[in-house]
């Protein structure tokens, strides 16, 4: 929700409650409270022909003493971020040099640590599966072990190619597909992390993110055996008792025998409660 626009003042932010977006009457400057009640400061503007950006000025203290003054000094940076804006300057860009460091320390550790704490983050909030987040990081640690210390943006499907050979080479073809859906996935969600922001263009050109399994991991696309009756009985009452979202997608994939994607991005258009059909 954003509202504002009036001058902000230390107890109007002290008294904020989030999630929220709350303008200042200098341009460009506004409070951004999160959920969990976390304030701070940012400036968003449309520097000439570059399109839109935003920044975080500065977190917002609890302490009196350090919020004494800060206001002022934010809106004297937004000022010279709208100054910037206006000669078409990104004020937010950080210096080539800067930026060539940063790519170099940017490793495949790094990144898989990253994504690793997203899954667990989205885990811990209901979102995915507390046991897939533990799977993914125990083979991203295990089997990316050799290239921990590569640059990430440098690591493409030619060094990634050899480890998935080795599983499949020693007779585990499910690891070989297990690991190659992980580091897509990882590939796929990284570039939308906001401490990735600066290289996120970077990491959506990255060969992991387009990468296909028909080519890399073949064998994982077939099946030696299908689920005994029992199997399929057993497998429906956990379901059952999992309950939404995850054991009702489930009895969903048995009933329609449609594809995992399909039935986890179903949409409610596509739904006719009426009918009783999904289109």
């Amino acid at each position: 929700m954003r509202t504002g626009g009036k001058e902000l003042k230390a107890q109007t932010i002290n008294q904020a409650k989030g999630p929220a977006e709350i303008s200042d009457s200098t341009k460009g400057l506004y409070l951004r409270v999160g959920k969990t009640g976390a304030k701070s400061l940012w400036w968003r503007g449309t520097p000439k022909g570059l399109g839109k950006v935003r920044t975080k000025i500065v977190d917002w203290p609890a302490n009196d003493d350090e919020q004494r003054g800060l206001l002022e000094r934010a809106r004297s940076t937004a000022n010279s971020y709208n100054a910037c804006a206006l000669a078409g300057i990104d004020p937010t860009a950080k210096p080539e040099e800067e930026l060539e460091a940063e790519r170099g320390a940017l490793t495949v550790g790094t990144v898989a640590k990253a994504y690793i704490e997203f899954i667990k983050t989205r885990a811990a909030a209901g979102k995915r599966s507390a046991t897939q987040a533990k799977e993914t990081e125990a083979i991203l640690r295990k089997r990316l072990a050799s290239l921990w210390e590569e640059p990430y943006l440098e690591v493409g499907t030619k060094k990634l190619q050899p480890l998935l050979d080795a599983l499949k080479d020693d007779d585990k073809p499910r690891a070989a597909g297990r690991l190659f859906e992980s580091c897509k996935a990882l590939a796929n969600a990284v570039p939308h992390l906001a401490r990735f922001e600066d290289h996120r263009d970077d990491m959506l050109r990255h060969p992991w993110v387009a990468m296909r399994a028909l080519y890399m991991v073949p064998e994982k696309l077939s099946r030696d055996r299908v689920l005994t009756e029992k199997e399929i009985k057993a497998v429906w009452a956990a379901a059952e008792a999992q309950g939404f979202p995850y054991g009702d997608a489930i009895r969903l994939l048995f009933l329609t025998g449609c594809r995992l994607t399909e039935v986890s991005e179903m949409q409610w258009h596509e739904i006719d409660l009426d009918a009783k059909e999904w289109t």
